[in-house]
């Protein structure tokens, strides 16, 4: 016999099983985002280092960035999430980057509070604008990456505001053009940058164009409608202002004087040419720089058994190509196998740290009888914009053998022997297959499951009512009681409008609202008003238990008393809710009661 687990050991235990996941849960975490991921060599991309439950007040070293980056702007924000149903504080360093050359670039990792963060890659592409030497006090100029697109392709654009005149609020036109798209990538950016002899406020928003045909798309200029000081410089004496003939600017501190005006600025226009499908291209056009195909198996594919469900997950990954552009995978059937897509989906995502599109397609197979069967090869073309050439990615055939289900209910037993006598023989026939324990078990099992899962939704549902009806419950309170509160302040006002009372549910709030306050005239006035409302009929407004009626002249003789005596609340309370459980109980009473019969039968 093995001994028994010490309790002390057991309990030691059981708390350290309980306190490791929740140290687990509050172990902090670094993260780094970069948006976009695809920028233009004279745009800017936004670095986002958020550190959870950890210690922010040292912010973090910067230094390996400006390997390849110009920081251009930085700030700070703080933030609050919910993780595992607890509130933890997030603390977040914007960093706002100018990449120094193009190509695919590296933002390293950032070291804070003894945690470090993943490298994230970015591709910065030439722009097709030439050299910014606008000396303009606010212009827009709107940019495109070189990239030689062709349909479905994304295409980075980019939408800069230059500012210093100094900006108090406007809008700006959106981005549109014939046979193309156009997505925002992640939020605007403002930072600061100079520009010959001049520092301009630069407010930058990037966006994905997705060409929707062949040939020249032309991007017609954004607009800026934007308010901007009317009061630009000094106020020069006025004998002298007239000697040169110059008007008198307005005094900016006349109240009279407008604050801003109005101002108009058109961007330049975009010409955005998008390649022809190559003649050498096959099939479906996916054009690319490189793509995969893989597939994995939630469980290996072994010691499988017939009608046991295998989950297989097929990803497609096609660096420098869009979602739009992959192609849908379609699936060969397999005699003895059913295969049932479960989920597709496409997006964008990072492929070997460069910009790209990935599928993810998940299916179930089901083998149906035993046997080895082969799953066979899928292969994809696509067009490798590298070489120029047409390739062919292949996802290797994959083989498994299926075993009888034993749990599966017999039905033959073996060769039937034939029985003969003489020259003429009969077969005699097997005995029906039974179901064996077992399959019992698993059947029993399973309306357990069904029957389980239906409970606990019932059982959630009608929680959540109940809880419904205590909220409900708790807010009738609530405003009985601000009733009774808003007539009583209205009778200590004396105010007779508000402080009428003309419903039973009135009735009682004052009442209530009296009793606390130890109002007895309050109290006095409503429990009359109460009687009143209550009588039917040529019922008189009086109680119907001796309890309320002595409560009652207590009362009166608090208030109209020639000796004065206290006013006893509780009594009141306690005499009023008896009345009212009295005349419910004479109500269900009268209700119940029937008329006697004509002609009663005796016994």
């Amino acid at each position: 016999m093995s001994r028994p687990l010490p309790i002390l050991p057991a309990l030691l235990l059981a708390a350290a099983l309980l306190v490791l996941p929740a140290l687990a849960q509050a172990a902090p975490r670094l993260t780094l985002s970069a948006t976009p991921d695809t920028l233009i060599s004279t745009g800017t991309v936004e670095v986002v280092i958020a550190l959870t439950e950890g210690d922010g007040r040292e912010p973090p070293n910067l230094t390996p960035l400006t390997r390849d980056f110009d920081i251009v702007g930085q700030g700070r924000r703080s933030r609050t999430e919910v993780v595992d149903g607890r509130r933890v504080p997030v603390n977040e360093w914007l960093v706002t980057l100018a990449p120094k050359r193009t190509g695919r670039l590296i933002i390293p990792a950032i070291s804070l509070a003894g945690l470090s963060t993943a490298p994230v890659a970015v591709n910065v592409v030439p722009s097709t604008g030439g050299a910014l030497t606008d000396e303009r006090t606010l212009f827009v100029r709107l940019e495109a990456g070189d990239v030689q697109p062709f349909v479905q392709s994304d295409v980075p654009v980019t939408v800069r505001v230059y500012d210093r005149l100094g900006l108090r609020g406007g809008g700006i036109s959106r981005i549109s053009a014939d046979g193309a798209s156009f997505t925002p990538q992640g939020e605007q950016r403002a930072y600061y940058r100079t520009i010959g002899r001049y520092r301009y406020q630069v407010i930058e928003q990037s966006y994905l164009m997705r060409p929707q045909r062949s040939g020249t798309i032309e991007v017609p200029p954004v607009t800026l409608e934007a308010k901007v000081p009317a009061y630009t410089g000094g106020q020069l004496p006025p004998d002298i202002a007239g000697a040169l003939g110059r008007p008198q600017p307005p005094n900016p501190w006349d109240t009279n004087f407008p604050s801003v005006r109005d101002l108009t600025v058109q961007s330049n226009p975009l010409t955005v040419t998008v390649r022809e499908r190559p003649a050498d291209a096959k099939g479906w056009f996916l054009p690319a720089r490189s793509l995969t195909i893989s597939s994995e198996w939630a469980k290996p594919p072994k010691d499988v058994k017939v009608g046991e469900v295998l989950t297989r997950t097929i990803r497609v990954e096609a660096e420098g190509a869009g979602p739009n552009q992959l192609p849908p995978l379609t699936l060969a059937e397999v005699p003895g196998v059913r295969q049932y897509e479960e989920q597709s989906r496409t997006e964008s995502a990072p492929v070997r740290g460069a910009p790209g599109a990935l599928l993810t397609k998940t299916v179930s197979v089901v083998p149906t009888r035993s046997g080895t069967f082969t799953l066979p090869a899928i292969e994809l073309g696509w067009w490798n914009t590298a070489t120029q050439k047409q390739e062919t990615a292949t996802l290797p055939a994959e083989t498994f053998t299926v075993a009888a289900d034993p749990r599966a209910p017999q039905t033959a037993a073996g060769p039937v022997a034939a029985a003969t006598s003489g020259t003429g023989g009969s077969a005699r026939t097997p005995p029906p297959a039974v179901a064996s324990d077992t399959s019992l078990l698993h059947s029993a099992l399973g309306l357990w499951s069904v029957w389980r899962t239906w409970f606990m939704l019932a059982a959630e549902i009608a929680l959540f009512c109940l809880c419904v009806a205590v909220v409900m419950a708790g807010l009738r309170r609530l405003e009985r009681w601000r009733r009774g509160r808003r007539i009583a302040q209205a009778a200590e006002a004396g105010d007779p409008a508000n402080a009428s009372i003309a419903t039973l549910a009135q009735a009682e709030a004052a009442l209530e609202a009296g009793c606390k306050a130890r109002n007895a005239a309050l109290a006095h006035r409503a429990l009359m008003a109460w009687l009143r409302l209550s009588a039917t009929g040529t019922q008189a407004p009086v109680p119907v238990t001796p309890a309320l009626a002595q409560a009652l002249t207590a009362v009166q003789d608090a208030l109209y008393g020639t000796a004065p005596r206290p006013f006893d609340a509780k009594r009141l309370r306690a005499a009023f809710h008896a009345e009212q459980r009295a005349r419910r109980k004479g109500a269900r009473q009268e209700r119940g009661a029937r008329l006697a019969p004509l002609y009663p039968t005796t016994r």
